[in-house]
């Protein structure tokens, strides 16, 4: 069992470091976000949100999701933070 979670960390780790940063759309690296908060990777999460802020820092919906993992990981103020952007 645990080999097997070793294997899935691996696999998500060699996703997130897939292709080039420019050749993935802001909805892929949200996509990706979503299954690993889904899964309770919330940091990994956090990181694909951010490259879709870098992407479009003005969509709203990944600082949203970025807020619910910062708070899931008991980072209240940053996620305070990342809410009051997607405002």
């Amino acid at each position: 069992m645990q080999s097997m979670k070793l294997i899935l960390v691996a696999f998500l780790i060699l996703l997130l470091m897939g292709p080039v940063h420019g050749q993935q759309t802001a909805e892929d690296w949200f996509n990706k976000g979503n299954d690993f908060y889904d899964n309770g990777s919330y940091d990994l999460a956090i990181k694909c949100y951010d490259e879709v802020i870098l992407i479009d820092p003005n969509l709203a919906t990944a600082w949203n999701n970025k807020g619910y993992a910062l708070y899931s990981q008991g980072k209240y103020d940053e996620a305070i933070r990342a809410y009051d952007r997607s405002l």
